[in-house]
């Protein structure tokens, strides 16, 4: 007999199991369950899966907005996550911001401080030109690779990107010049058709991009960069490996010179050093 306090059901085995009831499980502050063998059964609709949104992709997804704002410029290095205010943004409770914290700061993109939460990270000098070196070693195996496993449907692609790329820089479209730019590097390196290289790639790319928009640096003049990429991409498409790795180490040395003769300005955000943290008897004084 079903009561609203507890009832008694029998398991697969033939043991008796005993249940809460509705009226006794809404008193004592209990979820509602969904159980066959329970008249909540009949009354809980069983989620499905376009009702809810899996824990893993809700963190996934909050990993993904934060990141691109660090990367973007628009969260500022040294800025403060405020977990009250991201959480009413985002509509989400704090545990899957923390976790989207700590995937950030595997990344280098935030600062994990003991009682301060999270910040977000500042690039140093020296990061910034070992992340651009990395990421040289990267693209000259990736278009090594792309030569031999690249898909006739990933060329074509390239090739598409180039051409448009081509049309921005004649157009004088500095912004849609670059993103394409970026575009094509990234696109040889998916045409390696190697999962891990191009995803250590976008990890390193993430870090120059950010303190290209952080910073204002280009790397390299539009025009001069086309007869470059002209080389390099014309090589890839007859599959010619050793062309194709001579022209972009070419480009990438232009590049990497011009990155690391403007990182090192004097006038340069980058090279100004920290603050000297004052000593106790000046913060006594404050």
């Amino acid at each position: 007999m079903i009561s609203n306090d507890f009832y008694l059901s029998r398991d697969i085995a033939g043991n008796k199991r005993l249940h809460m009831g509705l009226a006794r499980a809404v008193s004592m502050g209990e979820p509602p369950r969904d159980n066959k063998n329970s008249p909540l059964g009949a009354i809980v609709k069983k989620p499905n899966a376009t009702s809810i949104i899996p824990r893993k992709s809700l963190q996934a997804e909050v990993v993904t907005r934060l990141r691109d704002e660090i990367v973007a410029g628009t969260l500022k290095p040294g800025t403060r996550m405020q977990e009250q205010a991201l959480s009413e943004r985002y509509g989400i409770s704090r545990s899957p911001l923390r976790e989207a914290f700590n995937v950030l700061a595997s990344e280098d993109l935030l600062t994990l401080m003991p009682n301060r939460g999270a910040v977000v990270s500042t690039p140093t000098l020296e990061a910034a030109e070992q992340h651009f070196d990395l990421l040289v070693m990267l693209e000259c195996r990736g278009i090594e690779l792309a030569c031999k496993r690249a898909t006739k449907q990933q060329l074509d692609e390239i090739a598409k990107l180039h051409e448009r790329m081509c049309k921005a820089a004649d157009a004088e479209d500095r912004k849609a010049y670059f993103e394409l730019n970026n575009r094509i590097h990234r696109a040889i390196m998916l045409a390696s058709n190697n999962d891990v290289l191009a995803r250590y790639h976008q990890m390193v790319v993430r870090q120059v991009v950010r303190v290209q928009n952080l910073y204002g640096i280009t790397g390299e003049n539009p025009r001069d960069s086309i007869v470059e990429h002209e080389r390099f991409i014309r090589a890839l498409l007859k599959g010619n490996a050793a062309k194709a790795l001579a022209a972009l180490q070419a480009h990438l040395g232009t590049a990497d010179r011009m990155l690391h003769s403007r990182l090192r300005a004097k006038s340069h955000p980058l090279t100004q050093s920290a603050p000297k943290k004052k000593n106790k008897a000046a913060r006594r004084a404050l």
